[in-house]
């Protein structure tokens, strides 16, 4: 009995702190990660880099935590990987394939398979022959039959180990919360069997387990979902006082559902309406209401619902919709002139640590279209437009370079904790209440930028004058 409910309370323990993609995406663009990339990069072509612990360190716990991310393998797996059996994989379409033989269900399920992407291969090979071999191993004559991870006095790592080296990385990269390899692996099945449920035979062979495991875990998740819908249905159910049948009652809980005023404001927002041309009364009535806002280029969600909600004209609109109407009035004023200028290219000179800045700015919209890749396989260029340059006044801009100097002018790394930190803690911070940390944080780059742009045109002048 004390088993059971235990068993219980730790499925609940872990459904409140799930390995979520977000965490995976804050981990992968963190500056922890881009160091380990970095050192990796720098020992491709040069052989004789001194290697230090903490490098050393970094790069290997960097590369288990790919291997997890990639594979939701047990942390026993990469344990006992061993050399040979690295050398030893094979090629399935664009992945390397290596089979584990040492781990825990090898008697029901065979070998334990680790599929690689060719970049995560390259990373692995570099970090054994540049760093690896540079450790004293016990015996060399036994090199094949050695782990392929090692700690930095040349031993063999357990387990525990490698569960606290995971642990480790992601803490340098900043990202809250408890990381092991049994929390991931429960967080792998929930997405998949949430978004992927025809893949779940597939997933329950790369973690060498029974499907049947995994649907007794999940089964937490779906009696959420089954619980919601059954909810929605006594709720209005038990307020319907005429007879009619199941389907109607049904129809009618959730119409009685979307009258509570929460969700009418949700749907609000969020639903994609068609949207008719705007008149010239309504323009006419919109400019006149919000002049204030459009003269000072700011206006929040809030504002535009409390004016419209009296306004004869403008109470039936969209608040969203007079929302981006009233920032266009500012935002697209003069595009024709500015059209018409010349575009200056750029004078900087890209050096590594841009390149790799530029590697790790992705769209999160493209990362999760395009699941299948693994997250250092693509490089975009860095996602600041002039909607996240339009988004901000002046005046906010001046706030975020006065909160944040050391991101603009010291080029510290951008951290989206510390951003929600400082912005909570200040009393400017309300400015900012009606924005997402992704807005901000894409500001912060573009005044960053725009700083770098200014020094180099500094620089230039002065060699013209020399």
């Amino acid at each position: 009995m004390i088993g059971t409910r235990r068993r219980w309370e730790k499925q609940e323990e872990d459904l409140s702190c799930l390995i979520t993609p977000e965490k995976v995406n804050e981990f992968d663009q963190s500056q922890a990660v881009r160091d380990a990339i970095i050192i990796i990069g720098r020992l491709c072509g040069a052989h004789s880099i001194e290697i230090t612990q903490a490098m050393y360190t970094l790069v290997r716990d960097y590369l288990i935590a790919q291997i997890m991310i990639d594979n939701a393998n047990r942390a026993g797996v990469v344990a006992y990987m061993t050399v040979e059996e690295f050398k030893r994989a094979s090629m399935e379409d664009d992945r390397h394939v290596v089979r584990v033989l040492n781990h825990k269900t090898v008697d029901t399920h065979g070998p334990s398979v680790v599929v690689l992407t060719a970049h995560l291969y390259n990373h692995l090979k570099v970090f054994f022959e540049e760093m690896r071999s540079k450790l004293p191993l016990p015996d060399d004559r036994l090199e094949g039959k050695q782990p392929m991870f090692l700690s930095w006095n040349g031993k063999r790592l357990q387990s525990s180990q490698v569960t606290k080296a995971l642990g480790s990385v992601f803490k340098k990269a900043g990202v809250e919360g408890r990381v092991h390899h049994t929390l991931y692996r429960k967080s792998a099945v929930t997405q998949c069997h949430d978004k992927h449920k025809e893949i779940a035979s597939h997933l329950a062979d790369l973690m060498s387990h029974r499907e049947s495991t995994a649907e007794k875990y999940y089964r937490v998740f779906d009696k959420n979902k089954s619980s919601v819908k059954a909810s929605q249905t006594l709720h209005g159910m038990m307020r319907n006082t005429k007879s009619k049948s199941p389907i109607v009652r049904e129809e009618e809980s959730e119409e009685g559902v979307d009258k509570f005023a929460e969700n009418k404001d949700v749907q609000g927002d969020s639903a994609t309406t068609s949207r008719s041309p705007w008149n010239e009364d309504s323009i006419e009535a919109l400019r006149t209401l919000f002049k204030e806002e459009i003269s000072a280029q700011s206006v929040s969600m809030t504002c535009v619902r409390d004016k419209i909600e009296s306004n004869p004209v403008l109470c039936l609109e969209d608040p969203k919709r007079v929302y981006d109407k009233v920032r266009a009035e500012w935002r697209y004023k003069g595009n024709t002139d500015s059209s018409m200028e010349l575009t200056k290219l750029p004078e900087e000179t890209e050096t590594v640590n841009h390149r790799v800045d530029r590697m790790f700015a992705s769209n999160n919209e493209n990362m999760a279209d395009n699941s299948s890749s693994h997250s250092t396989d693509f490089v975009s260029a860095t996602d600041t437009t002039v909607k996240s340059k339009g988004l901000f006044s002046n005046s906010q801009a001046k706030v975020l370079v006065e909160l944040f100097p050391d991101m603009v002018n010291d080029g510290k790394p951008i951290s989206k904790p510390v951003i929600i930190k400082r912005l909570s803690e200040c009393s400017k911070g309300d400015l900012f209440k009606d924005y997402n940390v992704v807005q901000v944080v894409n500001r912060i780059k573009y005044e960053r930028r725009q700083k770098r742009e200014r020094e180099q045109s500094r620089k230039v002048g002065v060699n013209k004058l020399t």
